[in-house]
């Protein structure tokens, strides 16, 4: 219980601190003037088909070229602030993954249906834009934190009475670059890269052997992301975003874990553009 206290209060904390400040620092700005274009605030829904590759790494696997691959489905719902000098999003994502095969290079092996990844988050970005009309007019540059807590089920299905499942709590610290450029008014161009590390907690379980004790699970993480919007409207807006993430656990239970995704969004505009 204790483990778990310390793995989940910290980002919590940190999530908890730096919303805070970001809050008193705009009522500040708002107060004395300083911000010098109304903030914009948004909710919206994305949804889109998500890829999966998942490789073991706890044994022989290590250095088989053997990659289970998958396909799915994303789906978030985000609540968004921006303004000329920051921005920050706070969104809650869930993940369906199936259709599982195993790729050895020359062909491909079907896996039964049963098999499945979910996996549920909650995570909070923050970034500054410090850099302000680089090289072009609404060219901006961005850095900041993001945190996320999540929970991943992945169940394996090897014979209809043999199950192996995978189950991970964690919480993903890391730091985004960013950058924004805004042509005009109706189309909005975003990009990021992020880096950071996981800490959590990690089980496997069994139908035959049982479950193994609770494991500390440690490891990194990176991605990469590029999004366009249009405006519909003086609240609506369409985004199209493409975005890859790969992780990387060597504590408890380990594997390697890439996620690609292509997402459609839609905006909404809590004020009029």
């Amino acid at each position: 219980m204790k483990k778990y206290f310390i793995v989940f209060f910290i980002p919590l904390a940190m999530m908890t601190a730096v919303a805070f400040a970001d809050e008193v620092s705009e009522a500040k700005g708002s107060q004395s003037g300083s911000i010098e274009n109304p903030s914009v605030k948004t909710v919206g829904l994305t949804l889109g088909p998500t890829n999966f590759s998942f490789q073991d790494t706890s044994g022989m696997d290590h250095w088989s070229p053997v990659i289970l691959q998958g396909a799915g489905a994303s789906l978030d719902v985000f609540y968004g602030w921006e303004a000329p000098n920051k921005s920050r999003r706070l969104g809650l994502n869930f993940q369906s993954i199936g259709d599982f095969s195993y790729d050895i290079g020359a062909r491909k092996f079907q896996l039964p249906a049963g098999n499945r990844y979910t996996a549920v988050g909650l995570d909070y970005g923050l970034a500054f834009y410090l850099f302000r009309n680089v090289l072009f007019k609404n060219l901006d540059l961005g850095i900041g934190p993001r945190v996320r807590l999540g929970y991943m089920n992945y169940k394996r299905l090897f014979l209809p009475d043999i199950v192996k499942r995978l189950e991970e709590t964690a919480a993903d610290v890391s730091f985004v670059l960013s950058a924004r450029f805004h042509p005009d008014r109706r189309l909005r161009l975003e990009g990021g890269f992020s880096g950071g590390f996981i800490v959590g907690f990690s089980r496997q379980t069994h139908s035959v052997s049982g479950s193994t004790p609770l494991d500390f699970a440690g490891g990194w993480q990176i991605g990469f992301s590029f999004g366009a919007g249009l405006s519909l409207g003086p609240r609506f807006e369409l985004g199209l975003t493409c975005q890859n993430q790969a992780r990387g656990v060597y504590l408890g239970s380990p594997y390697r874990l890439n996620l690609n995704r292509i997402f459609l969004s839609l905006n909404y505009s809590l004020r009029k553009s």
